[in-house]
């Protein structure tokens, strides 16, 4: 489930998987693959503190909470209108608690949640651009502003598979090429390459 992360310019905002079926991430009403956040954590890793770096995220906004939906309230089966009450009347969250992770390959295809947020949302290109401030080097991403730290939590979020973690710890292909492809040595803005470490309070364990 999406958890609060501290941006710089707007407070505590949500980021994360939001079903377990589902390969797809949001930053509040910014909606997009896991996967192609994680080629651009690829790039990212590459860059070092004050070198240029923007690219963009092929996504979706939905401006209206009606046409995003509730996620408690789809999660209970109470609330069945937007984008995210279609995903939990198709694959409906599970009755037996021990079935709830993240799937590393979930029922729900890429190509269906396209074709089910296309109703509610419309298709963007969202921003990653690195840039200076007086206190440091802060990612754009998608309007909102985080330091290095919070860049690295967000990633490390996707590493365990948010809350409740991923299922029997099997992670999706993209994201073990991700950390695959990371300079050995670390990297401004992921840090070193020691993602199993419980420094994040993301562990599932």
């Amino acid at each position: 489930m999406p958890l609060g992360f501290s941006s710089q310019n707007s407070g505590r905002v949500a980021f994360g998987f939001f079903h377990i079926e589902v390969q797809m991430l949001l930053l509040n009403n910014c909606f997009f693959f896991a996967r192609d956040f994680c080629e651009l954590i690829k790039r990212l890793a590459l860059v070092q503190a004050g070198d240029p770096f923007e690219e963009l995220l092929r996504g979706w906004v939905i401006e209206y909470s009606l046409d995003m939906g509730e996620l408690h309230g789809a999660i209970a089966g109470i609330s069945r209108h937007g984008f995210l009450g279609d995903l939990y009347r198709r694959w409906p969250f599970p009755q037996d608690r021990a079935e709830f992770f993240q799937k590393s390959e979930g029922k729900a295809t890429n190509k269906l949640v396209t074709l089910s947020i296309a109703g509610y949302g419309e298709a963007r290109d969202l921003t990653l651009a690195a840039f200076e401030t007086d206190s440091g080097p802060c990612l754009n991403f998608c309007g909102y502003h985080f330091d290095q730290k919070e860049v690295r939590r967000l990633f490390d979020y996707v590493w365990q598979g948010g809350m409740p973690g991923w299922e029997n710890k099997i992670r999706p292909d993209y994201l073990l090429e991700t950390v695959a492809m990371m300079p050995k040595s670390g990297s401004f803005w992921l840090g070193d390459n020691d993602f199993d470490k419980d420094s994040n309070g993301f562990s599932v364990d």
